[in-house]
């Protein structure tokens, strides 16, 4: 497979583009939630205002980070080469491939023993 640098920085621009827009939603939910809750109370414990920035703050840095992600494939031909090789290398694709499988099952095995178990607390 070739590594087609034009066709990935295009596809990396209109990531970059959405990310950008992005960026407002989380600015947006806070004084969603702060209008909400002023709704419905009027005072604002100091603890919920804290956790509204906190949450806030992580949603930025992490759409900051990707946003700075892109940019960097978009401008250096060489490190987007790399990360796409290794981000689409088949061994590192069977390996996520065989721990998804292994989850899948896992979690199936979970669920079962769950309805088991549940079948004990019906009331019929």
């Amino acid at each position: 497979m070739q590594f087609d640098y034009a066709k990935k920085r295009k596809h990396t621009i209109g990531k970059l583009v959405v990310m950008s827009l992005a960026i407002v939603l989380p600015i947006i939910a806070y004084f969603v939630l702060g209008f909400i809750y002023d709704a419905f109370d009027g005072n604002d414990p100091l603890d919920l205002e804290i956790l509204r920035i906190l949450v806030l703050v992580v949603f930025e840095l992490v759409i900051a980070a990707k946003i700075y992600f892109y940019v960097r494939i978009i401008t250096s031909e060489d490190f987007a080469t790399n990360y796409f090789i290794k981000k689409n290398d088949e061994r590192n694709v069977y390996i996520k491939q065989r721990a998804t499988a292994f989850t899948m099952k896992f979690l199936l095995y979970v669920l079962a023993l769950g309805m088991v178990i549940a079948g004990f607390f019906s009331q019929l």
